[in-house]
């Protein structure tokens, strides 16, 4: 980011009070839902709204099902898949964490189904394995790991964290108009993918957001 600031037309561009005019945000649209342990042959995203099945803000920013609202226009810009296996990521002798778990419940999924993304009748994207959407964040950090004696038992610390990585996967840039139906699916045709134990998954849309200005 540079230091040189706008000029006074550059400036009133980015004004958030224009009457009857158009505004464009830099606005993700994500969709988050439980993985269950057992595996699934389709997972479907974006189709439930905020306070629909239990959804919350955590889970969501879609205002309606499978739409953007009339007003609106969203422009599709990249596509990401997150995944958050359940096990603890850290612990002691207390807090068992096992060893590798992680790392595998992601590799296995990550190398697996394929991503297919629907506007209206059409597929616009069908693309796989899974770990070709890494997210743009992760846990980052260092981790001390140690053995010792005490009372004669030996005591640990591990650390178990897994996380899909690599280029953002960007698109040929999608209109979604108002009240366009679309759907995101996640698809495994050759088999469940279990895991150790429940995650959390999601898909976001990276893209910029259209609306009347205020």
């Amino acid at each position: 980011m540079d230091r040189i600031p706008p000029n006074r037309s550059q400036l009133d561009q980015y004004s958030v009070n224009r009457a009857n005019e158009a505004e464009a945000i830099w606005q993700p649209l994500y969709d988050y839902q439980t993985y269950n342990s057992a595996g699934y042959n389709s997972l479907s995203f974006f189709q439930a709204p905020v306070g629909n099945s239990g959804k919350t803000r955590e889970d969501t920013n879609l205002d309606i099902g499978s739409a953007i609202p009339a007003g609106q226009e969203y422009l599709i810009q990249g596509i990401q898949v997150v995944y958050y296996p359940g096990n603890p990521v850290a612990g002691d002798d207390t807090t068992i964490v096992p060893s590798g778990y992680n790392w595998q419940d992601v590799y296995n999924l990550m190398k697996s189904g394929y991503l297919r993304l629907t506007i209206g009748s059409k597929d616009y994207l069908i693309d796989g394995p899974l770990g070709k959407f890494p997210p743009d964040f992760r846990l980052a950090g260092t981790a001390h790991v140690e053995a010792f004696q005490a009372t004669g038992a030996d005591q640990h610390i591990a650390f178990d964290y897994a996380v899909s990585a690599g280029r953002p996967y960007t698109i040929t840039p999608i209109k979604l108009m108002a009240n366009q139906n679309f759907a995101v699916t996640l698809e495994w045709p050759n088999g469940k993918v279990t895991q150790t134990t429940n995650g959390r998954i999601g898909v976001i849309f990276m893209g910029y957001l259209y609306r009347l200005s205020q």
